[in-house]
């Protein structure tokens, strides 16, 4: 089957950071994709000689993290460096210099995309152009959508319900005329999901396309900041942002854990704008 063709003002852009031996290029390349990529690079990273060795200078696209930061809310009058809130702010800009009017941001540590069905089977995207091209067409179209997502493992639910989740992370459909600002220290998908959301901007996850990823606290990337502090400060950025419908609670065993854990809960209910019938109006 021949793939469809992405369009030239479309692109993949990985986030990257002390990752050069890139997990999400390995499987973007092994799922056939054969559009646009770039990795998104800061440019206090040590690693950028080999990321050019390996992929070549063209496919870096290099931000500094020190301008970025000026217009970031941190919300926190503290520092963490190794965080990809830098490089999800510096995209749209990236993008506009090169030309990219759609892009679709993804962390570095993908080990598979696959396609869901309800039944609970899965398949690996052999062909992922087809599946991105199909994703993209819906997101051009609907031009109220602010960014549309990919699932992720723990979405299964969704997925047997033929349903989409207004949670978004991870893997975000963009466009350069639709800006999104990150923002916090730590959970800056989930703050940007929940504030947007809140606000009635569409942020959105189709299930139909799941990504998996390696375990956090791995190396490269945010392992640093996870390793020192855990994963338990995260919860409150989100928090302090939407205190009116997300609170602290936990993850009980399941997937991925062994035990229990702190998480943030959201009440959907009171954080996304509501559409009342006119059939109430008085």
């Amino acid at each position: 089957m021949k793939q469809k063709i992405l369009p030239n003002n479309f692109a993949i852009f990985i986030l990257s950071h002390k990752r050069p031996d890139n997990p999400t290029y390995k499987t973007l390349m092994k799922c056939n994709y054969s559009g646009k990529f770039y990795f998104v690079l800061d440019d206090l990273d040590e690693s950028i000689p080999q990321y050019e060795k390996n992929y070549g200078k063209e496919k870096l696209l290099i931000f500094s993290k020190k301008e970025v930061a000026k217009r970031i809310d941190f919300m926190s009058n503290w520092t963490i460096t190794a965080i990809d809130t830098y490089a999800r702010n510096a995209c749209f800009d990236l993008a506009k210099e090169i030309g990219i009017d759609y892009f679709l941001i993804l962390d570095d540590d993908y080990d598979s995309f696959r396609y869901r069905f309800p039944s609970e089977k899965s398949v690996t995207c052999w062909n992922l152009t087809e599946g991105i091209k199909a994703y993209l067409d819906y997101f051009i179209e609907h031009k109220q959508i602010t960014t549309l997502c990919w699932a992720q493992g723990a979405d299964l639910s969704v997925v047997q319900k033929g349903e989409t989740k207004r949670k978004a992370m991870n893997a975000f459909f963009c466009s350069t005329d639709r800006f999104i600002s990150w923002m916090g220290q730590m959970n800056d998908d989930v703050n940007a999901y929940t504030r947007y959301n809140q606000l009635g901007k569409i942020f959105i996850t189709f299930p139909f396309i799941q990504l998996n990823q390696e375990p956090t606290q791995t190396t490269g990337g945010s392992a640093g900041m996870y390793k020192e502090i855990g994963t338990y400060q995260k919860s409150w950025y989100s928090i302090l942002q939407c205190p009116s419908f997300i609170k602290v609670s936990t993850f009980s065993k399941g997937f991925r854990m062994s035990k229990y854990r702190i998480h943030h809960k959201i009440n959907f209910k009171f954080g996304t704008a509501q559409i009342i019938s006119s059939k109430y109006k008085k």
